[in-house]
């Protein structure tokens, strides 16, 4: 599975039937304007630290500021923690 793939699947099953709408908005703009343009196309278990880190210096690069990439942070973490714990995808950092 890439990113985003398992970023679509999460907000199916996770967010549209647990939250609130502005939440579930503020979730999708982290993936469609600031993650999955970057790791969007990146498998899983390709996915490193080092990977993610170059976003978040690309996503300040371009003007974000670090309260907003710790919100990126935040959304990336929950996609991938949610489908860990469910055994959708397995852990990648130990």
């Amino acid at each position: 599975m890439t990113v985003q793939e398992c970023s679509e699947e999460w907000l199916k099953v996770y967010v549209h039937p647990q939250l609130a709408v502005n939440t579930i908005r503020g979730y999708e703009v982290n993936l469609s304007r600031h993650i999955l343009p970057y790791i969007g196309n990146v498998k899983i278990q390709q996915l490193s630290p080092a990977t993610i880190q170059e976003m978040y210096e690309k996503l300040a690069e371009k003007g974000l500021g670090p309260r907003s990439i710790r919100y990126v942070h935040t959304t990336l973490h929950e996609v991938l923690g949610d489908l860990c714990s469910k055994r959708l995808v397995y852990p990648i950092f130990g």
